[in-house]
């Protein structure tokens, strides 16, 4: 059964929140989904969130995988770290 991507899961802001605040070097921070999508997966069945972060005058845009509500990983690509203009 593939399980349908959630909004709600609060793994993938923490997690996405906490490389931001780190690489952005900003405590103040607001995050938003701009996309999500279900993980079909041979242990279990994931999602797969595109997260936008703004703070500080910058922004960036990481990636988190999560397996459940709770339990997400956050890749970022620090090429795509800019000044807002």
């Amino acid at each position: 059964m593939h399980q349908r991507p959630r909004a709600e899961r609060p793994g993938c802001f923490a997690d996405g929140g906490e490389c931001a605040r780190f690489e952005l070097n900003c405590p103040d921070i607001q995050a938003s989904i701009l996309s999500q999508e279900g993980c079909p997966g041979v242990r279990f069945e994931g999602s797969e969130h595109t997260i936008g972060v703004r703070g500080c005058g910058r922004q960036a845009v990481y990636v988190t995988y999560c397996r459940d509500a709770t339990d997400c990983n956050a890749i970022s690509q620090t090429g795509r770290i800019s000044n807002l203009q």
